[in-house]
């Protein structure tokens, strides 16, 4: 399923005030599906370059199955693992640090 074929118009709402837009069931299943095996990363304090991050990342969960790290411009990263399994195994062996940095994960 190509998902830019399907794209589908939800119109907002305002309540209160505040506008809000509340997408279709099954549009959030997807997205649910998409992300499930994705952890949530923040650094405590300054954050780290990605270049950092990926190479750490990559070295230390290479055989937990990381297949991605991105990295969003307000200091989060997106470690995305080939499986569920993989992410919870990750999250259980918590805490985390890198270059001395605590690593604050979600799932």
């Amino acid at each position: 399923m190509n998902p830019i074929r399907n794209l589908q118009f939800a119109p907002p709402a305002i309540t209160d005030g505040r506008v809000t837009v509340a997408p279709p069931l099954d549009v959030i299943e997807d997205g649910c599906k998409l992300w499930k095996s994705t952890l949530v990363g923040h650094f405590v304090g300054q954050k780290l370059p990605y270049l950092v991050v990926n190479s750490i990342a990559k070295r230390i969960w290479g055989s937990y199955g990381l297949s991605e790290v991105l990295s969003s411009d307000n200091g989060f990263f997106l470690f995305t693992f080939d499986s569920v399994d993989h992410a919870t195994n990750v999250m259980e062996r918590a805490p985390w640090h890198m270059a001395n940095r605590p690593l604050v994960l979600k799932c």
